[in-house]
């Protein structure tokens, strides 16, 4: 299934504000309502990274404030730019090696980039939640995990077997293992989060309570979970420019201040 997601998160401004500066820059996208102090931002040139990199400059250096520029590319790759004053402080790419086809680069496969303290810094948030961040930062997408039959799950449970461990008994979950040991009221508050924000990216409501045991199987779970923790609106996993309008949230605003509603 072919994916796109691309846009920013820009935290502090009004949704008025935004508009107004894009609609001075000429740009023509849409600017979602504002949730806990963040606003989306998206169009057509944010496919190109060197546009939303520009975006992302100016909107942190208009309003002083940090913004996220994002990138789910084909379900395949995420990737982030973290931005504070027009400086990039932090970039991240989950697969730097998935465009170069013929392997001639010999680029890692393992992610590249990702400051989990610094991104929890500069969003503001808790410390306490660096850990399961950086699980969701270095986690690696289990194509090569067992991904146990859940019927048999249930009729071992109902009939006393013992529940088996969190991961195969190949590469482990950075991600599984990081949010097993968080304390149990940060499980329940990042829980609900982080399957509100697998829905609204089209995994479902299964996808996620498989992840928390045993790793991302897409990009879209890995957004998901980084959505979740840093607070942003869910439109932040679907969001793409103009040509999805059924992902564009009701009161959206586009330029010249035409406002989205649902019918």
């Amino acid at each position: 299934m072919t994916f796109y997601a691309y846009n920013i998160a820009i935290k502090g401004p009004s949704q008025a504000e935004i508009a107004s500066c894009f609609e001075a820059q000429g740009e023509i996208g849409v600017v979602t309502p504002q949730e806990n102090g963040v606003a989306i931002f998206s169009s057509g040139n944010c496919l190109m990274k060197d546009r939303i990199e520009q975006y992302a400059r100016l909107m942190s250096q208009q309003f002083d404030c940090p913004v996220l520029a994002m990138h789910n590319y084909d379900d395949s790759v995420l990737w982030y730019q973290l931005i504070a004053d027009g400086e990039i402080l932090d970039e991240y790419d989950s697969c730097p090696s998935y465009l170069d086809f013929s392997g001639r680069e010999k680029l890692p496969n393992a992610s590249q980039g990702g400051n989990a303290p610094l991104l929890c810094k500069t969003w503001g948030v808790n410390s306490d939640w660096v850990p399961l961040l950086d699980g969701i930062l270095r986690e690696s997408k289990g194509a090569d995990r067992e991904i146990p039959d859940f019927e048999t799950e249930i009729r071992n449970l109902l009939q006393g077997v013992a529940e088996p461990t969190p991961t195969s008994h190949h590469e482990a979950s950075h991600f599984a293992l990081a949010f097993q040991t968080l304390p149990a009221t940060m499980q329940e508050e990042f829980t609900p989060k982080f399957i509100d924000a697998c829905i609204e990216a089209g995994v479902g409501d299964q996808a996620p309570l498989t992840a928390l045991r045993f790793g991302f199987q897409t990009e879209r779970e890995r957004h998901a979970a980084l959505s979740a923790v840093l607070g942003l609106p869910l439109t932040v996993v679907s969001l793409c420019g103009l040509e999805e309008r059924d992902f564009i949230p009701e009161g959206s605003v586009l330029r010249r201040g035409e406002r989205i509603s649902q019918d």
